[in-house]
Parts: C-alpha cells; structure tokens; sequence
C-alpha cells in the first residue's frame, strides 16, 4: 500500500466513537482532533434504544482492546452497573486526552445552531445562517422513559468520580428531565455587555479571571471547585488555550476574542462571574501584555508548587501522553539546549510546550513578568499544598479574590486524588534538582510562599 500525505484541509468526521476512542491519546499526537460528548442522561439513552451489546453495557470491540475494562464490565451487577461503566470509560478517555484535543459539548452545538463547531472548522461560522430549520435538540427524547431516566441520575449522582462530572455539572444532567429546552444566550451577562463611565460608553469583556498556570500545580482541582459554585462559570472543557494558540492574533479586538469565547461556556448559565484556565498563559512571555489588552481589570489566579515535584511530575505526564522518549535524566539535561532550539514557542510540538519541565517551575521570572502588567492586588498566587491540605480556608480565599459568596463549601469529595501519572521518587535527581533551585528560592521569597 502506497503511503500518501494527507492535505492539510482534510478534515474526517466520525459519528460513532468507538474504536477511535480507545486510539484517541495517539491520533490527537499526530492529527488536530475533536470529541464531541453528550448529557449522559441522553447517551444512556440512545444506548438502550440502540439495542444489541450497548443495550446491555457492553462494546465488544473495545473490550478485546482493553482487557480491563472488559473486566470490570463482567464484575458488574446488571446491565445498568455496566452502561454507567462504559459511560465513565469513554468519558475518561476524552479527559485523559492531549490538551491540544478540542471538544464539544452537544448542549452547545444545538444551542448555537452548528456555530460552535467553527472551533474546529472555521466555515462552520456560516451554518446558523444557512436556510432551514434549527437543529432539533434531540435531549428532549430522555423523558420519553422518565422512570428508568431517573434511576440512572440517580446512580451517576451516587458515583461523585465518574468522569462524566469533569464536563457537566448534576444540576445540568438533570435539566433535560426537568424544564427541557430553554436556550438563552452566552450567559446572563452577554458579551457584548457596555458599562458608563461618565456618560462615555466602555466594552465590558466576557472574561472576568483566569488561572493562568502553573502546570501540574492543581490548575484541574480548583477549576473542579469552581465550577461548583453557582455564581461562577467555568470553561468547558478546562483549558481554552486562546491566547497561546498558534492562530492567535494581536490584531483581534475584545469583541472579537469574546466572540471566540463563547462557544466555550454553556448556554444560558447564570453567574456573576466568567473564568477559564490555561496553564501556558503563565509560561509564554508574551500572552501578559495580551491579556492586559483584553481586559485590564482581569483577576489571575496562579498556582506554585515545589519545584522538583513539579518538575519531576512533568517529565512523567509527557513520557505518558508519548511526547518525552529520552530517560529522565537525559530529557533534564537536554532541556536547556532544547529550548534553545525551539523556533516556534506556541507549536503544538514545541519544545518550549513539550519539554519546558525545570523552566516553568522558575515561578519567580513569570510572577515578575506578570507583575510587569497586572497590579498586585489582580493577583492571587496559592500553593497547591496549601489547596490541599487547607481544602476550605483556601477556597474561601479564592471567592472573596473573586468576589463572589465565600460562605460556600465544595464537598470534599473533589478534593486533589493525587498525581494522575503517579509518584515516581529519584531521591538523587531530587537532590540535585532541589540544588538548582536554590536561586528560584532566594528570588521568589517575597513573591509567594510553597
């Protein structure tokens, strides 16, 4: 079989994940890829009226690829156990996915008519101005069978770390049996919302904060406790990356860069607040004087954490996702020589992204850069431990930095669970790591605490 290129504009659309599912960690290495997920409530749904092996929780395929699950699946006590099993399986991939995969929630696509997808593919911007009918919200379908409907919310609920909680929120799984089919716009506060300033009219940006890093230091904890709390809206899914993509432009308007926000946050949530999270803000150089353009009254939130358990952590999260082939030691050594190297620092294979591991624990050099555009008090820096350890004094330190109620508590059930890519202890590098950064230690000592 001849090896062909393929073009740049090809695009290939898949309607049933499947087996995709399971190569998704590796195709989103090598290609531009999209998921599109759905209110659990509806997928369980059209699982049960599919028939077959999905009817009765299981997906032949890709158990034969991934032993495991497969048993698991034969652990469980009946057909529900095993969809809602299932249902968590191809949710955690999506989550455990690259941060360069894009997704969309269903919810959303329907709501703004197929615009959203232009995330994807730019000339999808024309199709809620095509002729024809609006696109038919087929959610409305789970009340067809609203007592099965019900004992299947009622086991997701029960189950605080299925994997389908990182992209909606109980209250919205429930929606759909509830008062289906209310679509208001971006949210309460539209963004195209103008505030007065003496009689003289000023744009009011989308985006109130965001947590702009540090990698690896809890950004994914706290954007979980956000989101919990009604006066605040989260990204879906977390990480936006706007400003440190490749197609950014410094030519785009506030007006513009709300536009490309909006396909991001869920239709019609109230909340007096607007945040997202990226991690690279914090690293790239150039995205502070960006985000002071957009919004000069925006609050960050910025997270540190022991350097050499971050570093270290690092190297491990990209030698999981195939990104880091060299040993440990071999990638701290050549990292300095790597990033010389790098041409493009917002590649989606840049080293300066990939490989970066002792650098961006140099949280001294980006508070300073930070601190060159945002007053002080547009900063809050916390330490993960803390987050960890002083679960409700520190969240109770973030709502009132971002002025909403601070008398609301996040269950502890999303408390921080651990490294994702597991605890590996080089008491050797450790010490030498921990010697480098003796310097990161002297210059960051009035610029936040570990």
């Amino acid at each position: 079989m001849t090896k062909r290129h393929l073009p740049p504009e090809f695009t290939l659309a898949v309607k049933c994940l499947n087996l995709f599912a399971v190569g998704l960690g590796t195709m989103a290495h090598h290609f531009r890829c999209c998921a599109v997920v759905r209110n659990p409530l509806a997928t369980l749904r059209a699982w049960r009226d599919r028939g077959g092996p999905l009817r009765h929780g299981h997906e032949p395929r890709i158990e034969k690829l991934d032993p495991g699950l497969a048993t698991k699946l034969r652990g469980a006590a009946d057909d529900l156990e095993r969809r809602i099993m299932l249902l968590d399986w191809y949710f955690r991939r999506f989550s455990e996915s690259p941060e360069s995969t894009v997704f969309q929630r269903y919810e959303d696509v329907v709501a703004s008519n197929g615009g959203s997808l232009a995330t994807v593919l730019a000339s999808a911007e024309a199709i809620p101005s095509l002729p024809g009918s609006p696109l038919r919200d087929g959610n409305a379908d789970v009340r067809e069978d609203l007592a099965v409907a019900k004992r299947e919310l009622a086991t997701l609920v029960r189950d605080r770390e299925h994997a389908c909680w990182l992209f909606y929120r109980p209250a919205e799984v429930e929606q759909v049996l509830n008062d289906h089919g209310a679509r208001p716009g971006f949210s309460s506060r539209s963004p195209s919302d103008v505030g007065n300033d003496g009689g003289k009219q000023r744009y009011r940006p989308a985006i109130d904060f965001m947590i702009v890093g540090a990698q690896k230091c809890g950004t994914t904890a706290l954007w979980e406790y956000l989101r919990a709390h009604p006066e605040v809206s989260m990204s879906t899914p977390k990480e936006v990356h706007l400003f440190s993509s490749p197609a950014y432009r410094k030519t785009w308007s506030p007006q513009e860069i709300d536009r490309r926000y909006r396909r991001w946050f869920r239709p019609g949530t109230e909340a007096r607040v607007r945040g997202e999270v990226t991690p690279m803000y914090l690293f790239l150089p150039d995205v502070a004087p960006e985000l002071k353009r957009y919004n000069p009254k925006l609050k960050l939130i910025v997270l540190v954490r022991d350097p050499v358990q971050r570093t270290i952590s690092h190297y491990y999260m990209q030698l999981a996702r195939g990104r880091e082939k060299a040993s440990i030691w071999l990638a701290m050594m050549a990292e300095p020589w790597r990033l010389r190297r790098c041409g493009d620092l917002r590649g989606r294979d840049s080293a300066f992204r990939i490989h970066s591991y002792r650098s961006r624990s140099l949280y001294s050099l980006q508070l300073r850069n930070l601190y060159g555009h945002f007053s002080p008090d547009r900063v809050l820096v916390i330490s993960s431990h803390r987050l960890q350890r002083d679960h409700d004094a520190v969240l109770q330190q973030v709502f009132s930095f971002l002025g909403v109620s601070d008398d609301f508590a996040v269950p502890e059930h999303t408390a921080m669970s651990g490294d994702l890519y597991g605890r590996r202890n080089h008491p050797v590098l450790s010490a030498v790591l921990r010697l480098s950064f003796l310097a990161e230690r002297w210059r960051g000592r009035r610029l936040y605490e570990l």
